[in-house]
């Protein structure tokens, strides 16, 4: 199955001209873009021809006629501009054949669509001044005939901008197919393998990052395990136990001197009181000795004072 494009008049043959430009041109760039946009676009099986621009009107019916190899189901259309200060897209078919006007209708709607330009509907071939086209009567395919806007008017610069792309659009309509904006996919695939590479990378860095903080961390550990402490002195608690038994058993030495000491200072006041007596009745005899007296006194003070040191230093 074949789908046959062809841009109106020919390279020789210029159609109308206005804006600088003239038909057959526009027409011949819209085909040509419009072929390369349907390149890697699926048309459902169906092929795409491109009819050599050379042609004028009727070689071009012949050579479509030759290299169709399917009457029942080609296609064929052909692309013009329209003139006379009007604006919009029309789309002709074969008068009173319902196919070809559904065939037309599906190429007018995407056409309209995607150029926002104004739809003047489709429209009988028996409408024109000549009362038929050739293009969509002698042709052995399902043929129409496309006037995508005015080339007298602002249609112009819409259709310059936008009719390829509209023409491709209306052509993979009429396969039963649609566009599919492989650049578009291809970018957006693009940036979400940008950033599925981008959250790696940062995953991958707060991994090393973690790493690197945790290889420190552990070294930082080790350090402190391999370098002593110091600690303070601590006085034993045995000393301070020596010292409290020290000084129990030297108050219980005082004590003890204390208690001799009394009882030393009683002997001795005895023994004085003893002397004294002696010495009054000595007195009133009128026979007494007072040396005798004081050494007696004396001795027994040195005999006190020894009883008690030698008390004294006995205990230790």
């Amino acid at each position: 199955m074949k789908v046959f494009l062809a841009a109106g008049h020919s390279s020789t043959v210029a159609g109308a001209v206005s804006q600088g430009y003239n038909e057959a041109q526009v027409a011949i760039m819209l085909v040509d873009k419009a072929t390369a946009i349907l390149s890697n676009q699926n048309l459902n099986g169906r092929q795409l021809v491109v009819v050599p621009h050379n042609l004028d009107l009727v070689p071009t019916i012949n050579w479509i006629n030759q290299n169709c190899t399917d009457e029942a189901h080609d296609t064929c259309i052909e692309v013009h501009l329209n003139a006379g200060g009007g604006y919009g897209v029309e789309v002709y078919y074969y008068a009173g054949i319902e196919v070809s006007k559904q065939f037309a209708t599906e190429l007018l709607l995407p056409l309209v669509e995607h150029t926002g330009l104004m739809s003047r509907g489709v429209k009988a071939d028996s409408t024109v001044r000549w009362g038929r086209l050739g293009f969509i009567r002698d042709t052995k395919p399902l043929a129409s005939l496309i006037e995508l806007g005015f080339i007298d008017t602002s249609d112009l610069w819409i259709t310059l901008d936008k009719g390829a792309m509209a023409l491709a659009k209306a052509i993979l309509r009429s396969c039963g197919s649609t566009f599919i904006d492989h650049e578009a996919i291809a970018l957006k695939e693009a940036q979400a393998k940008a950033e599925a590479e981008r959250i790696e990378a940062e995953r991958i860095s707060a991994e090393r990052i973690a790493e690197e903080k945790r290889v420190a961390e552990e070294k930082a550990r080790l350090e402190a395990i391999e370098e002593p402490i110091e600690t303070p002195i601590e006085i034993p608690i045995e000393i301070k136990e020596e010292t409290t038994v020290e000084s129990e058993k030297y108050e219980l030495n005082l004590n003890d001197f204390k208690k001799a000491a009394q009882g030393s200072l009683y002997t001795l006041f005895g023994v004085i009181g003893f002397l004294i007596i002696g010495f009054a009745q000595e007195m009133a005899t009128g026979n007494y000795n007072v040396s005798a007296l004081l050494f007696a006194i004396g001795a027994a003070t040195l005999s006190a004072i020894g009883n008690l040191l030698k008390r004294f230093f006995s205990d230790k």
